[in-house]
């Protein structure tokens, strides 16, 4: 669990008292460390989760860490959906369909913006009878080479000791 996943949830309202406890053990892990953060790490995962987020709150002014934004929350989500496109086998489409989900929950953000052309590539090649130049093996190709684009993109916003965090 790192800080844009527990933030993640804290924007849908849907934290748990474990979310906070992972989180506080894979901040010690990384480098970060404070009394509060360190009473945190012990809670119990069945902890009450009013008394867990006000220590949280308490780790969060303690070790100087910035609440990130939703929508910087968002753009780490899509990151990892990039990267999961780049290195691993998966439902490319349905991915592809994840970062435009992302793209329009941003209201059309410049930073995902290839992925609504990316949409557009794949509606066309379904429902596009001229389009016959789609196959299927252009269309992995297309959603590919975006993901390998939006890796480099998302990295430099993203502060790489959270992305490397589980």
């Amino acid at each position: 669990m790192n800080i844009y996943e527990l933030y993640t949830k804290k924007y849908n309202l849907n934290e748990s008292a474990e979310d906070y406890v992972k989180w506080a053990y894979n901040a010690l892990v990384n480098g970060y460390d404070s009394e509060q953060l360190r009473i945190l790490s012990s809670y119990d995962n069945n902890s009450n989760l009013f008394e867990v987020s006000k220590v949280f709150d308490k780790v969060i002014m303690e070790c100087n860490i910035a609440e990130p934004s939703q929508e910087e929350c968002l753009l780490f989500k899509a990151l990892r959906i990039a990267i999961e496109i780049r290195d691993r086998e998966v439902d490319l489409v349905e991915k592809a369909k994840e970062m435009f989900y992302i793209l329009v929950e941003l209201e059309y953000s410049e930073k995902l913006m290839e992925w609504y052309w990316v949409s557009e590539d794949i509606d066309a090649s379904k429902y596009d009878l001229s389009r016959k130049d789609l196959t299927e093996e252009k269309l992995h190709s297309i959603i590919r080479n975006q993901a390998e684009k939006s890796v480099i993109e998302l990295s430099k916003l993203i502060d790489d000791k959270e992305l490397s965090s589980e």
